[in-house]
């Protein structure tokens, strides 16, 4: 079973193409850039209550990761890959 840490999830994600893409892509992109002012914030001067926002809005952000990880599963389970819409595949 590969595991991959967000960043590299990311990357590896982005290396295919495919609509039914699109969102999940945008969300994870979305949540390494909240990832990394969390992160940031937790070692400079700021108050709790703006890393409490920020980690709030984070979750937001990984609940839509998630459920768009489900429907690429879904649309893989339910598709053949080279019949959904839009180019499918590796980039390169």
């Amino acid at each position: 079973e590969k595991r991959f840490i967000l960043g590299r999830l990311t990357d590896e994600i982005n290396e295919y193409e495919g609509d039914f893409l699109n969102d999940l892509k945008k969300y994870l992109s979305s949540l390494v850039a909240l990832r990394n002012k969390f992160v940031h914030g937790m070692f400079n001067p700021g108050s709790l209550n703006e890393l409490i926002t920020k980690a709030e809005e984070g979750l937001k952000v990984t609940n839509k990761v998630i459920k768009s990880i489900e429907d690429v599963n879904n649309a893989l389970k339910e598709n053949d890959p080279t019949e959904l819409k839009g180019k499918v595949g590796m980039r390169g």
